[in-house]
């Protein structure tokens, strides 16, 4: 996962590819964090007090059943702390997360059996290339990782 906080893109150890595998339990972990913080930030930004609207982009998927035109959406009202309301928008796309980056970016969102990731960049590019393209300075993303999940019971 990669969060953007005041310019800066932060990779946390969720996404760290380079590193060993993760245990099943730290997969579960990163993913309920990540769903807490989706799920509260809406909230956190009503408590405050001072919103903006930005726009919703939507943004194309592809990955294992296809491509999927990017979804239409209504603004979002948040708090954004200081920053120019001008300057952000949300991004999402189907069977994907959404994320805050700055306006005007480009994303895409690639998917399957295993979860999706959503990216955003200053310039386009395309997600299920093999290797996959490597992004030159700032970027955005989130990942949603299903794997290693069970169903329980069957």
């Amino acid at each position: 996962m990669m969060l953007v906080y005041h310019g800066r893109v932060a990779r946390s150890s969720c996404a760290d590819r380079s590193a060993a595998p993760m245990p099943p339990t730290m997969n579960w972990i990163c993913a309920l964090v990540g769903l807490s913080i989706a799920i509260l930030m809406p909230h956190v930004a009503e408590a405050r007090g001072t919103q903006d609207t930005v726009p919703f982009v939507g943004c194309p998927a592809d990955g294992q059943t296809g491509y999927i035109a990017p979804p239409r959406g209504s603004p979002k009202v948040v708090d954004l702390h200081g920053v120019p309301a001008h300057a952000v928008a949300y991004y999402e796309g189907e069977r994907g997360p959404g994320v805050f980056a700055p306006r005007g970016w480009h994303c895409q969102v690639a998917y399957g059996s295993a979860g999706s990731t959503i990216e955003v960049t200053p310039v386009s590019i395309n997600l299920l290339q093999h290797p996959p393209p490597g992004v030159a300075g700032h970027a955005v993303e989130l990942t949603l990782s299903l794997a290693g999940m069970k169903r329980i019971g069957s």
